[in-house]
């Protein structure tokens, strides 16, 4: 029978090897869905993506209330079930009923959005794509919470593997471009669904409660007005694009933002693996536990931006070896896009400072809202003028100064003595880098001379974290006690 330590370390596994699972069949498949889909057909399935999930930012909202509350009602069977299928009811309907709205004013969003060339239908599914996307981020969730990482990842990879296995099959013995992707997508996550709904089931109880799902929305709601806020700020250069420079330029920018998922896949992993960590030493609420919570975060925050480094560097390459030269313009926007993910590390320290506690996550609210100001005005600003670079370098100047704010807030919510003089040196370091790689490609140098100093420019950053004691031998064995729940443990000895 495994240890306590074997077990936990197994889990930190399951979590990290679904997304780099997701990561390489995703990019295995580029070179040939490249070949079949235009930009202009990622360009519209991403507009596709924007008004199909606006209407489940409720449901998104929710779905969180599920997770955050199997933590209150864990010991008691019946309450659990009973939320459970309460908040299940409520997603079903609110989709419903903002397919219905979808309908009314469908002829407005075809002909300002998708210039009179969309169907109902395709939107209809879309819409009923992301339902399911909610519904199985909660069930995913429980098995989290239960600690039940290899179901889990059984039904990532049962997900991930038949959304490339059809969408290739699609794509190549079809006439169907974005199609393909959304029927792909569709069919996946139902069978998500099928697969997650056996392993969680017995927690469900056919109750319907007015108090429980109330205590939900209450806890939810705070996160409604940001979340919109959150949409627009992430898809207003989208429609912005489309607007001033067509749907070729949104599939460059969606192709950007496919490699900077890259970054974010491997960040959901470490988060899944260190949210439990993270709640218990927030709730152990000592300044022993705030101080190691301090120290993980740092750790966490060098290891982010030590990926992120990387796949900036190598992106010109993944780009020239993945896909065709109508998706060359992206080489310059990829690293700036990067960003978005790599500011997400100061995210991960201040999320759950904020929503920790209920009484809190009111404060995201202004927070999104002048992250949208921001973006907006520089959008609008940017983009007429400077295309794709504008958009690009309206993300990264909008997303640093939202997530910096976010961390200030966090941290007077709930005090963390992070060591910011390091902090800010790897952030500087960072920036550095990537300035000096864009002086790089302004030289066409040639592309051997590129990857040894590239080569070089990485080497520095991990470098600097161990000079400065961020990373050091011992912390292979302290990830390991991590793993193994230990981390805990000594808190409370």
């Amino acid at each position: 029978m495994p240890t306590t330590k074997h077990r936990f370390l197994t889990s930190v596994l399951y979590y990290t090897a679904a997304p780099f699972l997701r990561n390489a069949l995703t990019f295995l498949t580029l070179p040939v869905l490249t070949r079949h889909l235009l930009p202009e057909d990622y360009g519209t399935i991403n507009l596709i993506t924007a008004v199909s999930m606006f209407g489940t930012i409720l449901v998104a909202g929710v779905t969180n209330s599920s997770g955050r509350f199997y933590f209150k009602y864990k010991d008691k069977d019946d309450l659990l079930g009973s939320m459970l299928f309460s908040n299940l009811l409520f997603m079903i309907l609110s989709s419903l009923l903002y397919i219905f709205f979808l309908t009314v004013l469908f002829g407005l969003i075809n002909n300002q959005v998708f210039h009179g060339n969309m169907s109902l239908s395709w939107l209809m599914v879309a819409a009923a794509q992301y339902l399911l996307i909610y519904i199985n981020s909660t069930n995913q969730t429980l098995l989290q919470n239960m600690h039940e990482s290899r179901g889990w990842f059984a039904n990532e990879a049962a997900a991930t593997i038949s959304y490339v296995l059809l969408s290739l099959g699609l794509v190549i013995s079809t006439d169907l471009t974005w199609q393909a992707l959304l029927i792909a997508g569709v069919a996946s996550e139902t069978l998500k669904a099928c697969v997650s709904f056996t392993r969680v089931r017995h927690i469900y109880r056919r109750v319907f409660s007015w108090g429980l799902l109330k205590e939900s929305l209450l806890y939810c709601w705070p996160q409604i007005p940001s979340s919109i806020l959150a949409f627009f700020y992430q898809y207003f250069d989208k429609f912005a694009m489309n607007r001033f420079k067509g749907m070729q330029q949104v599939g460059i920018l969606d192709m950007s933002n496919r490699f900077g998922l890259i970054l974010k896949m491997a960040m959901d992993g470490i988060g899944g693996a260190l949210s439990p960590v993270t709640m218990d030493l927030l709730t152990a609420n000592t300044g022993e536990a705030r101080g190691k919570l301090a120290e993980l975060q740092l750790k966490v925050i060098a290891v982010v931006l030590m990926l992120g480094l990387g796949l900036i560097l190598i992106s010109k390459e993944l780009i020239m070896l993945l896909t065709v030269p109508a998706y060359y313009e992206a080489i310059r926007v990829i690293p700036l896009y990067i960003y978005y993910h790599v500011f997400g590390a100061l995210g991960m320290i201040s999320y759950w400072l904020i929503y920790h506690n209920p009484a809190k996550t009111f404060y995201q609210i202004p927070i999104n809202a002048f992250g949208l100001l921001l973006s907006t005005a520089a959008n609008i600003v940017l983009i007429p003028r400077f295309g794709l670079m504008g958009a690009a370098f309206a993300m990264f100047l909008s997303m640093g100064i939202l997530q910096f704010a976010q961390l200030v807030i966090g941290f007077r919510l709930t005090p963390l003595p992070l060591d910011k003089r390091k902090t800010a040196v790897l952030f500087t370091l960072m920036f550095a880098e990537t300035g000096f790689l864009y002086y790089i490609y302004g030289l066409n140098m040639s592309h051997i001379g590129e990857i040894i100093i590239k080569s070089v420019m990485f080497s520095l950053f991990p470098a600097a974290c161990v000079l400065m004691r961020i990373i050091e031998k011992k912390d292979l064995s302290f990830a390991y006690n991590l793993a193994a729940d230990k981390f805990n443990r000594q808190i409370s000895s």
